[in-house]
Parts: C-alpha cells; structure tokens; sequence
C-alpha cells in the first residue's frame, strides 16, 4: 500500500486542473466507460443482477477509471496519479475484516459471502441533529440493542450556547460530541462498544481533536472520512489519515455512487460506486465502506428509487464482493422511522439488499420525543462536506425526551442467489 505521506505529495504535485474541467473530464470518461464495457440498465426488467460478467465488467470500468483519471484534490486543484500494479496491490494488500470494540462489545466486521451464514452487522448511524441534553439519550438506547456493532456519531447546532463555527469551536464540538457517545455507551452498559465520530467540519483540527484513550476515541473506535462524489478527496482528511493509521483507528467510507452528476446515471454511478471505496482505501486508508448507487435528487430519503437503482447497488454489491477484500454494506435509508404526524405510527421503508453483504445500517430519524420528525436534513456525505452544521437545522423538542424500554430493530433479507 502507497504511504500516506505518498498520497500527500501527489496531491501538492500532481497534474494541476481546474475543478470545473474535471468535472467535465470524468463525465466523458464515464460515458466511455461504460459504451466501452457495455454497462446498460435501460433494458433491464430484473430487480436484482445475476450476471456475473456485468459485475466484473464494472469492476475493470473502475480500475481503468482509476489508472486513466486518479483522484481530484479539492484543497490543491491537483490530480493523485495510480498506475495499474498500484491499484492492484492495494486491492490485494486490503484487509476482508475491521476489528473494533473491546471487551465484551469488541466486534469484528467482515466481508460477506453469499454463501456465509453468519449474522449480519448492524449499525445505527445517527447523522441527525440533536441538543446536548438528548445527545447521549439516543446513543444509550441504541447502544442497548444487543446487536448493535457500532454507533456513528450526530450533529448539534450549538456546543454550551456558543454556535459550532470556526476552528476551536469546531474542534470542542467534535470533543463534546465523542464525550457524549462514551457516555451513552457506558449508561447502557456497554462501555466498550465502538463509537465513530461523525465529522462536525472536514477540518483536521476537529478530526484529531477527539483522540483521547481515556475519554475521547480509542484505538478500537473509528471516524468517518467518505471519498467525495465524483471521485474528490480533501487535504485535511490525508492528514487525519496520517495521524489516525498510526494509532490503529479504523475509518469508515461513504463511498456510494451518484446518479443524476457528472458521473451521468446510474451506469456511471455504478462505476463511480466502486471506485470510490478503493479510492477512499488507498488515499485515506478506510477499511470500512457504505456502497451502492443513489440518485443525487433523493440522496437525502425524500423518495425511494427502486428501478433501475437497485439493479445497479446489487452490481455494485457484486462487483465489490467478487473482486476485492473491502468489507463494506449497504448504505439504507430510513429503515425504520416514526411519523409524528401519523400519531407515532412505524413508517418503514426498507428496500431489499443482496444477501450477500448480510450488512445494514440502520439510519436513525426519530425515536418519541426525538428532534423534529423529518428528512434527514443530510445524508452521509452531503457535498462538499458531510455533516457542516453550515447544511444542518435545529431540531425542535416539544418536550423533553422519554425513551421507554430498548428498541429492537430485526432486518431480514431474503437470499437471492
């Protein structure tokens, strides 16, 4: 695997290009790509793909993107150049399993096989804003599902009356944040469970500001550093990547591809969710990944497009699983959500995966008492970063929370073979 500081000086000397033109180089070369491998769901009537050529068509659509065109710093305007061995050796050098947790809660994270029996891994990802006083509440009763592997991090507006803007108060927010999920972890019992931060800026500052063994993230915990859509990475996330690896963190990828951009539909989007992950894997070192495709105008779970883009996530799903270690899921929306306006009924929405991954994370919107119940205001990785307060409302709190018993969310996905 290249070395991170590798990486950096790519990015600092790299071909220059200006954003616009790159935007404009990947759209060509996606629509190359895929008249060159053949990759069309326009015909498709299947809800699922059991090709397996279209599968590994895709994936050598990936690796010739990644050798031709590399990866974009948004930070230097410069071009992180692979060259094909590279590419191939990182797929090779990759690990199929992410060891987290430690104790009694320590976990490990695998690639699924479609033939593999074992339970699939749950992890509630928050991604939602919340005040301060109901912040380790939800991480408690998440945290009290016994399958629970790991818990992601959430939003806040303000940190202590002061609103989250500029670097101390980015990075004492971030801080803030991993003491409250270390708090709700240990409230519900389980103080060795494995908690990610979820990025209050992309800053390196509030990155590496919550490293703490003692009181802020462990070497068994993790963070999420996601590749940006069409294939951009930042400075500051190399930098993190240089400190964290050398603890031993994991860092979590989300790495789907994006209909409806510059990557085209969902034909490029399927490539671009491919080589997000390896891209994320050799230029940040993540060794976990959300994958698949969505479409960039319901990114966000407003509305739920099952043809083709469920054809082209089981591509993805394959391609993945067919040709590389990375361990990866599915990124779902709204699994399970509760609708105020319904008189607290379970609205459910969960669309069928392949059984292949056996992996799901469960996106938390609402619980009773929980901020306003709404659409996720934004999704893992809303561009150009994920998570900026500067994207995020204020939830609204009628009253204050009550969580009553511990909320068991069981997801069965049918085998399709």
């Amino acid at each position: 695997m290249i070395e991170f500081i590798e990486i950096a000086e790519r990015a600092r000397s790299g071909p220059r290009v200006d954003e616009k033109d790159w935007n404009m180089m990947l759209f060509k070369k996606m629509q190359t790509l895929t008249k060159e491998y053949n990759i069309n769901c326009q015909d498709v009537d299947e809800f699922l793909n059991t090709d397996n050529s279209t599968a590994d068509a895709a994936f050598q659509a990936a690796i010739d993107f990644i050798v031709d065109m590399g990866a974009f710093c948004i930070s230097t305007n410069r071009v992180i150049k692979f060259d094909e061995y590279e590419v191939k050796q990182a797929l090779r050098d990759a690990p199929n399993q992410v060891h987290m947790g430690e104790g009694r809660d320590a976990r490990i994270f695998k690639q699924g096989k479609i033939d593999g029996n074992e339970p699939i891994n749950i992890n509630p990802g928050h991604h939602a804003p919340f005040t301060e006083d109901n912040g380790s509440l939800v991480v408690k009763n998440f945290a009290q599902i016994p399958r629970t592997d790991f818990i992601e991090g959430f939003n806040f507006p303000a940190v202590d009356g002061r609103d989250c803007y500029h670097q101390p108060f980015e990075a004492y927010a971030a801080i803030r944040e991993i003491a409250w999920m270390r708090e709700g972890v240990r409230k519900a019992g389980r103080p060795g469970l494995a908690i990610v931060l979820y990025p209050i800026t992309t800053k390196a500052s509030s990155l590496i500001a919550p490293m703490n063994p003692q009181l802020g993230l462990r070497p068994t915990d993790g963070l999420l550093m996601s590749t940006l859509p069409d294939v951009k990475v930042e400075y500051d996330h190399i930098t993190t990547a240089i400190v964290y690896s050398s603890y031993g963190y994991f860092s979590v990828n989300g790495s789907f591809g994006m209909a409806g951009g510059f990557c085209g539909g969902p034909e490029g989007a399927m490539i671009e969710g491919i080589v997000r992950p390896i891209i994320g894997y050799m230029c940040y070192g993540d060794t976990l990944h959300y994958c698949g495709v969505e479409h960039i105008g319901y990114v966000m779970g407003e509305r739920i497009i099952f043809h083709p883009m469920n054809w082209a996530r089981s591509v993805v799903y394959q391609a993945i699983n067919r040709n590389s270690n990375l361990p990866h899921f599915p990124r779902t929306k709204r699994m399970i959500r509760i609708i105020a306006g319904l008189s607290r009924q379970v609205e459910c929405n969960a669309q069928t995966r392949l059984a292949l991954l056996k992996q799901i994370a469960v996106t938390l919107v609402g619980l009773p008492g929980r901020p306003e119940a709404r659409i996720l205001t934004h999704g893992p990785e809303a561009a150009p970063v994920h998570g900026g307060f500067h994207s995020s409302r204020e939830g609204i709190f009628s009253r204050k929370a009550e969580f009553k018993g511990i909320i068991e969310v069981f997801i069965k996905i049918r085998r399709c073979i």
